[in-house]
């Protein structure tokens, strides 16, 4: 289980940066929109330009791990990073060519980054884990936090999230609301 510190985002982003990356390809936006929405890469990676619904803030994966349709809500953050790429037709994120971006070269850029970031044990799906981490620290229950992430159970989410000392310290200085 690993979550993205603040400091490690903000490190991640600049070594991210296509000015610093040999091809230039932006991959800012796609590592943003997987911290604001929970996807999994390869989700990201197919994303279509006809499956955001812009006036409803979601976006449909027509099919998914778990085999079946789905929608993932979009919060102010992530409908803005859509609309700075876009809209467009085909892939989200693609190739001059349209072909979409592969989740291996992903994997394998964001490896570079972190790398280049002096940043340790991070991998692309920790940006999953941190969705989830950010969510139940912003005060959203695990049931909702589970639903977010299309998880099957609960008990799959708890995998995903774990509280700091910090958080745990937090939690017990909480006054009730009734105080």
């Amino acid at each position: 289980i690993r979550e993205i510190t603040d400091a490690e985002e903000k490190a991640l982003l600049t070594a991210l940066d296509p000015a610093r990356r040999r091809g230039g390809t932006d991959l800012r936006p796609m590592v943003g929109l997987l911290l604001e929405t929970g996807l999994r890469r390869e989700e990201a990676c197919a994303m279509r330009w006809a499956d955001v619904d812009w006036a409803g803030g979601f976006l449909t994966l027509p099919e998914t791990k778990a085999g079946e349709k789905q929608h993932v809500p979009l919060n102010a953050k992530a409908l803005a990073i859509l609309r700075a790429l876009g809209p467009g037709d085909g892939y989200v994120f693609a190739w001059p060519d349209g072909r979409p971006w592969a989740p291996d070269y992903l994997t394998h850029a964001f490896g570079k980054a972190v790398k280049e970031a002096g940043i340790t044990n991070l991998h692309v799906h920790d940006t999953r884990h941190t969705f989830a981490c950010r969510k139940l620290r912003a005060g959203v229950d695990l049931y909702t936090v589970s639903k977010l992430l299309r998880h099957a159970s609960i008990a799959m989410t708890e995998r995903y999230t774990h509280l700091s000392r910090g958080d745990l310290k937090a939690a017990v200085n909480r006054k009730p609301s009734s105080e």
